[in-house]
């Protein structure tokens, strides 16, 4: 992170003493950004057990995972004379969230023998996240005809993708894919050539909505997690 601290700092100073006059920055942009993103997932699992006797009680699994990831995504943006912007913003491909795995005793004769005759199943919960658009608006307050800050406001959407790897036989929860939304905020620096050329570096953060899924088969579990992302980023696009 140090590296790219200063790669960026030289790339600003480049900017800014380049050309300090530009006749018209208005119009249609287009960019792609760099992101290191910081993810903090936290769910739980609750599903039914079958107990010797045929009582049912219900189990609980809670786990938390944080890990640091490199992405990077295109946008399309217009911008204003005054040097204020909106915008659409895509991640194309994929990213794994979650996979962590538990193993279970098997506590009654049922599900041993679902299971194969084994005494204990394995279960890998994880799912992908695809199809990430994000709608923006920034803000933005130039110093002069090159440099500004800007505050950043939006929306994002994602689908996410179960796939857990079940091994219990009939008595696991399978769970359904599902379309989650998010709201973000942030803040940034804009450099502007005359030749159209920009780069922007910000840092924000996302909070996603709760995120709960039910199992419509075997023994009905339920999930619960929660997601937020945060993010240092680089752009570099050219206004027509």
């Amino acid at each position: 992170m140090n590296r790219f601290l200063k790669l960026t700092a030289a790339a600003f100073m480049a900017v800014l003493f380049a050309n300090n006059s530009i006749a018209d920055n208005q119009g249609i942009s287009i960019g792609i950004w760099g992101s290191q993103l910081d993810l903090d997932t936290y769910g739980t699992e609750t599903q039914p057990q079958k107990v010797p006797g045929g009582a049912n009680e219900t189990d609980e699994w809670s786990n938390s995972q944080s890990k640091s990831v490199d992405v990077g995504s295109v946008f399309v943006e217009y911008t204003a004379a005054q040097g204020s912007s909106i915008g659409i913003e895509y991640y194309p491909g994929s990213a794994t969230l979650g996979n962590v795995s538990r193993t279970d005793t098997c506590v009654c004769q049922a599900d041993a023998a679902a299971n194969g005759g084994a005494t204990s199943a394995t279960y890998t919960a994880k799912a992908d996240v695809t199809d990430i658009w994000s709608v923006y608006m920034e803000p933005t307050v130039m110093f002069n005809d090159t440099f500004g800050v800007y505050g950043k406001v939006g929306v994002t959407t994602m689908y996410l993708k179960s796939l857990e790897s079940l091994a219990n036989g009939d008595e696991s929860s399978t769970y359904p894919n599902k379309d989650i939304w998010g709201a973000f905020y942030g803040l940034g620096l804009k450099a502007r050539h005359s030749s159209g050329l920009f780069l922007k570096l910000e840092t924000s953060v996302t909070a996603f909505q709760h995120i709960k899924l039910q199992s419509l088969t075997g023994n009905k579990g339920r999930i619960d997690a929660d997601l937020d992302v945060q993010s240092t980023r680089l752009a570099l696009g050219y206004t027509f």
